[in-house]
Parts: C-alpha cells; sequence; structure tokens
C-alpha cells in the first residue's frame, strides 16, 4: 500500500490516491482537485490540519477528519447543461458544510467578469448535499458559471467555472434588429425584468425585423414557433 504523509503546506493541482493507497495530511493541503480511485483509498485530515479542496472525486465517504474543528465546505462536484432551448440547468453537489450562508449563482459571457443571477440557501448538512439552479433567460452565446460560497461571518469562496456551450441559432441580434436565416413565421416578445410582457408580435415568413425606437431598456427577448418557446435571452435596446 502507498502511503503518502503532508507535513508541510503543499499546493497541487490534480492528485490521484489509487485504490489501496493512503494518505495522511498533518499541516494543510491546498489542491483544485482530488481524486480517489477505488473503495480501499483513503485520505486522513489529522487534528488541526487544513484541508482545501475544490472538487473531489470517487469514494469521497473515505475521507477521514479527526479534527473537532467546523470544517469547510467540500465542493464534489459542479456542472451546467442545456436543460430546455431556454434555459440552462447548474448542478453541484457538497460533501459536507459548516457555516456555510448560501451560495451566490454567477454568470458571464466572457469567463472574466461575472454578475450574481441568484441564491440558493445551504443546507450545513454534514452529509452529501444536492442542488439545482435554473438560468431561465441565459444570453445567446455561450455561458460561462461559477459559485460563490458564503459563510455567515461573510468569508467567500469561489468555485471553478463551467461553461454551457450555445448551439447555432437561426438568427442575429443586430443593434435593434432581429435578422433570421431564412424566412421566419412566430412570435416575438419582450418581457421587463419583472416578468411581464411588455411586447408581442406575430410575424409571417419575415427575414428581419426592427423594434420600435419606443422600447428602451433591458429586456428577455422571446421568440415563439408553433406554439413553443424556442429562445430566450437577456437583450438591451
Amino acid at each position: 500500500m502507498d502511503t503518502v504523509l503532508i507535513k508541510n503546506v503543499i499546493n497541487a493541482d490534480d492528485l490521484k490516491i489509487n485504490n489501496g493507497g493512503l494518505m495522511v495530511v498533518y499541516k494543510q493541503l491546498n489542491a483544485d482537485e482530488i481524486t480517489l480511485n477505488g473503495p480501499d483509498s483513503k485520505l486522513i485530515v489529522e487534528e488541526g490540519a487544513i484541508l482545501n479542496v475544490n472538487s473531489i472525486k470517487g469514494n469521497y465517504e473515505n475521507i477521514v477528519y479527526k479534527s473537532n474543528q467546523i470544517l469547510p465546505v467540500t465542493l464534489i462536484s459542479f456542472s451546467v447543461k442545456a436543460f430546455t432551448p431556454s434555459a440552462n440547468l447548474l448542478t453541484w453537489k457538497t460533501a459536507q458544510e459548516k457555516d456555510n450562508s448560501h451560495f451566490a449563482i454567477e454568470s458571464s459571457t466572457n469567463g472574466r467578469e461575472f454578475k450574481e443571477i441568484g441564491k440558493v440557501k445551504g443546507t450545513n448538512a454534514s452529509f452529501t448535499s444536492e442542488y439545482t439552479f435554473e438560468d431561465k433567460a441565459p444570453v445567446a452565446t455561450n455561458t460561462y458559471y461559477r459559485l460563490k460560497q458564503v459563510d455567515f461571518d461573510g468569508t467567500t469562496t469561489y468555485s471553478p467555472v463551467v461553461v454551457c456551450k450555445a448551439e447555432k441559432s437561426d438568427f442575429r441580434v443586430l443593434g435593434r434588429e432581429l435578422v433570421f436565416d431564412g424566412q421566419f413565421t412566430g412570435q416575438i416578445k419582450l418581457m421587463d425584468l419583472n416578468g411581464r410582457i411588455v411586447f408581442s408580435e406575430k410575424l409571417t415568413q419575415q427575414n428581419d425585423y426592427r423594434f420600435n425606437e419606443k422600447n428602451k431598456g433591458g429586456f428577455v427577448l422571446l421568440i415563439e414557433s408553433e406554439g413553443q418557446q424556442v429562445h430566450s435571452q437577456r437583450l438591451i435596446l
């Protein structure tokens, strides 16, 4: 059995503990990801030691904490997928939580500048917790997401960034104009930030459409075809 003893502060990217392997943390281990392969892999965090990790894969039940101190939130997984043509579904899982006020969900169109789009209250459970959040108005381009975990004392920790790649749209937004790839028949709507439909118009075999100058501000553009919503995105006119 391979045994690794961590007696100093160690910073690592990805660590793997093979089946039958043992890793003991006496001081501090900072890692992006730890993978425990097989049912007999084991990670022990000794009294007073610190384990900071963004993601744990494999048999996370084989992590043994010998400390009675408050443990951090341990994020096991975080992912996103296109749930419907007009919504992205985020899911994440934690191994245990202490002093976790909430998760703030943040999104970005470029992976650098993020803004908060929602919050989910933490469970503070000592067992595995699973969370979901639905972004009902993703942008038309690729959308990047991250979690900001907030403790009750205001301390924050960020998750790794995940991305949901947008499928190719059959139209483009150019300023105040919609340009369709071919002739479009359906309905377009504008919803304000309070969820109210403030504009609606039916189109029949049109190649493009220009919004009236009266429509100014931030909206969610909704596009329907054959009675079904096929697209939504944030829009500033």
